[in-house]
């Protein structure tokens, strides 16, 4: 029994062994870097109802994340030049993360809603200082003298691109490939301008205000080693001819995956 019971144990070890390095050895997809926001100081405001417009101050605040995988593999950081462990014929793939966004009121430590399009109630009850909180419009009732809400109203697409399409080929723009050794920078760029608001309504007034504001994405760029692992050549015994009484010729094959020319040949009889 004592002997069945260590044999047990034994292999569960080995499982919990396998396990770790089962999990160790599977490709890590969690990392996204930061994409540097500008705002832009071009703006357009549009304001209306029966009192006279107004504007508070609000800070705004908007993120973005990109991620460029080595499918297969894993989620790049930018300096990806010490690595090497990239080979030939790896599509790197990009998922373009929409820009988020939060607002404050007038700087103080209220809550921060996010920038999703809906209405919240601000200022007395709605906007806790103490709790850090915010509470949607719909909840405070047709007693909230204040509501406001924002959003990204526009996108910004992407397009990459590398300095030496002999490394890495991104003829596609929208998706790159690993075709030969050494290292290449991989720029993601993204055309255009977007557009974000906030709107500010007074209830009790029936004022409003919206003012929307440009911004750009700055391009960032991956610097990644591609390292293609020698393979070896493949040689072949073909025949042995012009034989005599002291010498004779051998003739084999040879053929290399990378392309590399034989460099020297040993014989042996």
């Amino acid at each position: 029994m004592k002997i069945q019971i260590n044999k047990i144990l034994k292999y569960k070890y080995i499982g919990i062994v396998f396990l770790g390095i089962f999990c160790l050895l599977l490709p890590q997809f969690s990392f996204a870097v930061a994409v540097p926001v500008d705002y832009t100081s071009s703006d357009s405001y549009d304001s209306g109802g029966s009192g006279n417009a107004f504007r508070s101050a609000w800070g705004m605040t908007l993120s973005k994340q990109f991620i460029l995988q080595a499918e297969g593999i894993r989620n790049l950081d930018f300096n990806e030049s010490g690595a090497g462990d990239i080979p030939n014929g790896v599509n790197l793939m990009a998922y373009n993360d929409p820009v988020m966004g939060s607002y404050n009121y007038m700087g103080t430590t209220y809550g921060t809603p996010p920038m999703d399009d809906m209405f919240y109630g601000y200022g007395g009850t709605g906007w806790n200082s103490e709790s850090n909180s915010y509470v949607e419009s719909e909840v405070l009732g047709v007693g909230t003298d204040n509501r406001v809400r924002a959003g990204i109203s526009s996108q910004l697409g992407y397009i990459l691109s590398s300095d030496n399409s002999n490394i890495i080929n991104c003829s596609s723009e929208y998706k790159c490939t690993t075709v030969g050794s050494g290292i290449a920078t991989v720029t993601v760029s993204f055309p255009g301008s977007g557009l974000y608001y906030l709107e500010q309504r007074d209830q009790v007034g029936d004022r409003f205000f919206t003012r929307a504001y440009e911004y750009t994405l700055s391009s960032i760029d991956y610097v990644i080693r591609v390292n293609n692992p020698n393979q070896a050549p493949t040689v072949s015994y073909t025949s042995t001819t012009d034989i005599s009484y002291n010498t004779a010729k051998a003739n084999w094959s040879y053929s290399d995956p990378d392309g590399d020319v034989q460099a020297y040949y040993q014989v042996q009889v």
